[in-house]
């Protein structure tokens, strides 16, 4: 079964959150390693987040 469009931006807005969440409570070096994300990435999700909500 494939996955619509809908089903994919919602399991990666997940991820993001859930990655955030991680580097809260564990340090963001950790979170980058699980979910296999750049320190970059990490930060440009958490300006967002804290700039714009979940809807960032």
């Amino acid at each position: 079964m494939e996955k619509t469009d809908e089903i994919k931006r919602y399991l990666k807005f997940q991820k993001k959150i859930r990655a955030l969440r991680l580097g809260e409570d564990l340090g963001s070096k950790y979170a980058c390693e699980v979910f296999g994300i750049s320190k970059t990435t990490y930060y440009n999700w958490k300006k967002k987040y804290e700039e714009q909500g979940e809807k960032g």
